[in-house]
């Protein structure tokens, strides 16, 4: 199927193949890359909330030990996740199953209240999930969700990482916004389109140079060719034979077989000329054997004349001799009737006298 399209398409094909394969892989790249990004935010959350685990098991530690009273236990714990930050002023808060707000660092006016019908502009009841999220994964999980950020008009992106502290029934969770890497990615894509669309130039331009170079002096040898075989074709006529590729050694063969066509065709006009002189000859020849024909001819044509009247002589003069003849046998009879005529004389005589 390729052999129907001409080599420039099939180039042209191999080039667009090419474009796709970089674009495939740069958009692979760009997704591991986001995807790592995004893992490191999740592993970084992950890490944050264990420590605050571990925090929160050393109170219930020591109130199971009676050094504190559970309730000592919980109020120093919370007091401890209250003040407790990391990365970018990031916290920690707490709430339980239900969901209810235990506490919360950024947001007091919560604690104690209700969240089952708190939702972020998506419609998600996000504490909601927390507390399905703990259920289905006893060892912790992650969610999304957007959330009002300082300084930010609208809710923005944040993945939360929580896990359950079954003995109090807390849900200690802590959350860091992606707003700072969907930038950096974007930042990153543009950086990346912008190499690309300059490596896709510089292809393409590479690309555009070896076709001109392969389809040009291709298409000359084709034309040349073509003009040969209709009979059209200067014999005069070279193709450049720059190079040392195979269209370089097309080129001489084909400069070869025109020098060696050239050759033939003198060759060829050497024997034409060398045989209309011989005809000219052989016309000179025939025009003499001609007049030497005409000649006889005339010559046979008077012969013929003669011997025609030699046979109305030879007619004539039999006519006479049968004429002759005649006469002689009217006088043979003539004698004849004579001589009987004698005989009956003599004998009227012979008989008188006796």
């Amino acid at each position: 199927m390729l052999r129907r399209w001409t080599i420039g398409r099939r180039l042209l094909l191999v080039t667009l193949g090419i474009l796709l394969i970089l674009a495939s892989l740069l958009a692979s790249s760009l997704h591991l890359y986001f995807d790592g990004l995004m893992a490191e935010k999740s592993r970084q959350t992950r890490d944050q909330v264990e420590t605050a685990y571990s925090l929160v098991a050393s109170f219930e530690a020591q109130a199971r030990s009676g050094k504190l009273d559970e309730a000592q236990a919980k109020a120093q714990a919370l007091a401890a996740l209250k003040g407790l930050r990391y990365g970018d002023n990031d916290y920690f808060w707490v709430n339980d199953s239900h969901p209810t707000m235990v506490m919360h660092p950024m947001k007091p006016e919560l604690d104690g209240k209700d969240l089952s019908a708190v939702e972020d502009k998506q419609g998600l009841k996000l504490f909601v999930a927390f507390a399905d999220v703990v259920k289905q994964h006893p060892d912790g999980g992650e969610q999304g969700y957007y959330w009002p950020k300082p300084g930010v008009d609208a809710p923005v992106r944040k993945i939360s990482y929580v896990k359950r502290f079954a003995p109090w029934d807390w849900i200690i969770g802590t959350g860091v916004y992606v707003d700072d890497v969907e930038a950096q990615y974007q930042g990153v894509l543009k950086t990346q389109l912008a190499i690309g669309l300059v490596l896709a130039l510089l292809l393409i331009t590479l690309v555009s140079l070896i076709v001109r170079s392969i389809v040009t002096p291709l298409a000359q040898s084709v034309t040349a060719l073509g003009n040969i075989a209709r009979g059209e074709g200067d014999l005069r006529f070279r193709l450049p034979a720059e190079g040392r590729d195979e269209l370089a050694q097309l080129s001489t063969n084909f400069n070869d077989f025109a020098n060696q066509m050239a050759l033939l065709v003198g060759r060829t006009q050497q024997i034409a000329s060398q045989n209309r002189q011989a005809a000219g000859q052989l016309g000179q020849v025939v025009e003499r054997t001609s007049q030497i024909v005409t000649s006889q001819e005339q010559d046979t044509l008077r012969v013929a004349s003669a011997m025609e009247q030699m046979t109305v002589s030879s007619r004539e003069v039999g006519d006479h001799a049968a004429q002759a003849a005649a006469a002689a046998d009217e006088a043979k009879r003539l004698a004849g009737d004579g001589c009987l005529v004698v005989e009956q004389t003599i004998a009227t005589i012979a008989r008188l006298a006796d």
